[in-house]
């Protein structure tokens, strides 16, 4: 039933396309509005953030960092990296050339020959995942946990669904972009003489059908 009124109202634009005239701007305003309609109708994932699933593990990460307009666009704060540096303990002895020598001794020891004792050092630094590469420069800003973004921006965020959305629904992206070429598409001389030829087409019919009919009983 659902596809038979969808039908139904396919084959109603074409006729009324058909009594109205179809000039060659009209042709190219048609043919590109409703080829990008049924090509989103027909693959509806082209504006996918990334073609992921439920079943593919780096599905959110892949979500997050590629595609059309990825969602790291509205991201506003991510999430950190802590790394720890240490360097560890030295022990700095002088031999009897009275060059130095380091080694690994600990305090006690290298208090026992002399030496000067050089204590382990932990230095911690926290990094912002915000354009993090891997080791073959692909994004790896989303941590194991598929954890990508901390915060997101609740204007930007919402604006970006609502345009994907939008590209997303054939009759919406076919309308609007019938309704920008409208616009932006200069009419032509031979536009013009098409739309004059069509509106004499529609005089003439008014005229044949709402003529009286002949009597020919009566010759």
């Amino acid at each position: 039933m659902v596809i038979f009124l969808f039908s139904n109202v396919a084959v109603s634009g074409i006729a009324i396309l058909g009594r109205a005239g179809i000039t060659r701007r009209d042709r190219l305003i048609l043919a590109i509005s409703l080829g990008v309609g049924i090509g989103v109708a027909c693959q509806p994932n082209v504006f996918d953030p990334a073609p992921s699933s439920p079943a593919a593990f780096y599905g959110v990460n892949l979500g997050h960092n590629i595609g059309f307009w990825p969602k790291k666009a509205a991201c506003t704060e991510w999430y950190t990296t802590t790394s720890t540096a240490s360097v560890p303990s030295s022990c700095l002895l002088t031999n009897s050339t009275g060059g130095t020598i380091t080694s690994s001794l600990d305090e006690a020891a290298c208090a026992y020959m002399s030496g000067a004792f050089t204590a382990a050092v932990s230095t911690s630094v926290t990094t912002s995942n915000k354009g993090k590469l891997d080791a073959y420069g692909n994004a790896e800003e989303c941590n194991a946990f598929g954890n990508c973004c901390k915060k997101y921006d609740g204007g930007g965020s919402g604006f970006r669904s609502a345009i994907l959305l939008i590209l997303k629904t054939p009759y919406c992206i076919g309308t609007l972009l019938a309704l920008l070429l409208n616009l932006i598409l200069p009419t032509e001389k031979d536009d013009e003489e098409d739309i004059k030829g069509i509106e004499l087409k529609h005089k003439t019919d008014g005229v044949s059908s709402t003529a009286a009919p002949v009597d020919i009983s009566s010759s």
